[in-house]
């Protein structure tokens, strides 16, 4: 199974930002379909991804006549436990919702 590690914070929060889109057009033009494909885009982000990277933290610096040398450390956030269960559940719950707008705009619920 594909599984994301240390990937920057701007990328997974860019596409926290597409789902985020995806729900309010689909609200917007009352297409549910889009509420599902955010739900399923959310809950297969969410599962691949295991940490995020916050950044670089500056640790030790070197100099040396007019040269400044510094030594970074990676801030990964573990995204695993109940940060990865919330994702998902919201991932799922707007799959459902898009599923029940879909029924319910064909007449058949």
């Amino acid at each position: 199974m594909l599984k994301m590690e240390n990937i920057p914070f701007e990328i997974f929060f860019g596409f926290i930002g597409v789902v985020l889109t995806l729900v309010g057009i689909g609200l917007a033009k009352n297409v549910p379909a889009l509420l599902v494909f955010a739900g399923m885009f959310l809950l297969t982000w969410v599962m691949v991804t295991d940490s995020i990277n916050m950044g670089n933290i500056p640790h030790n610096a070197t100099t040396s006549g007019s040269v400044t040398t510094y030594q970074y450390t990676s801030d990964p956030f573990n995204f695993i436990d109940w940060p990865k269960v919330i994702f998902g559940l919201f991932g799922v719950v707007l799959m459902l919702i898009g599923a029940l707008l879909t029924k319910l705009n064909a007449g058949n619920l």
